[in-house]
């Protein structure tokens, strides 16, 4: 993975960063099993899936490291190098911790719906979560919006009719890759896109706001990909001749 203008290697003992050239760097020993690697940035975050240990570091140096009573679901690194981890909890659904960039923590919560998913927002002033909860007797996924400086959600969506895989932000508003359908959320918790599959998604990215999705229907034999380029506009579909595996979105659609 990119981080800055280097590359990042995890490999089960090292972490490895090398010049785009390929010449190594700088090459750090860590004792994760099941190591999990995120670039946010200039920094990277290292840990250990379904473990309790993370650490955020360069090629230069470790700036901190960090372990739990419990075990971590999944962790996030924003560009400003704040941390936000997601762990198991023995009275609740789940703990969110973040922490800033000199690994102070910032903001905790205790969870009484399971979190899958957040990204940071104003600069790490806040972040978007989301959760799934059933509605109905069908799953959905709902997005709340967090400011760590003020006690409370500003505010939460309405159910999205879909279980959520990623979730990112732009300006204020969210974009939710889900297993069967993507949405756009705007500023205020409205839904204001929303887009199903016709097939099974492959891959899916959003950067900026601007977002493609791959759809491969197989019984059809038709193959697609989406692409949105505002949180409000009508999808531009792209057919294939046959099924695709993933997408990124860089520098505008």
């Amino acid at each position: 993975m990119n981080e800055g203008n280097n590359i990042v290697v995890l490999s089960d003992s090292y972490t490895q960063f090398y010049k785009t050239d390929g010449s190594l760097i700088k090459k750090r020993q860590h004792t994760y099993t099941n190591s999990v690697l995120y670039v946010s940035g200039e920094k990277v975050l290292i840990y250990e899936n379904g473990g309790n240990e993370l650490s955020v570091e360069d090629e230069k140096e470790v700036f901190y490291t960090k372990s739990f009573d419990e075990n971590i679901l999944f962790a996030r690194l924003s560009p400003e190098g704040y941390t936000g981890i997601v762990t198991t909890s023995d009275n609740n659904k789940c703990e969110i911790h973040i922490y800033d960039k000199k690994g102070q923590m910032v903001y905790e919560r205790k969870c009484i719906e399971l979190v899958n998913d957040l990204c940071f927002i104003n600069e790490s002033g806040g972040c978007f979560i989301s959760y799934i909860q059933a509605e109905n007797g069908q799953l959905t996924t709902n997005i709340q919006c967090v400011n760590f400086n003020e006690k409370g959600d500003l505010w939460t969506s309405t159910g999205i009719d879909t279980v959520g895989l990623e979730l990112c932000s732009f300006n204020g508003s969210a974009f939710l890759l889900g297993v069967d359908a993507c949405s756009y959320i705007d500023e205020n918790g409205q839904i204001s896109n929303f887009y199903p599959y016709d097939g099974d998604i492959a891959g899916g990215a959003c950067s900026n706001g601007q977002s493609a999705v791959i759809i491969n229907n197989d019984d059809r034999r038709k193959y697609i990909v989406a692409l949105f380029s505002s949180s409000s506009s009508e999808p531009k579909i792209i057919e294939l001749s046959e099924p695709a595996v993933d997408v990124s979105v860089d520098n505008g659609l």
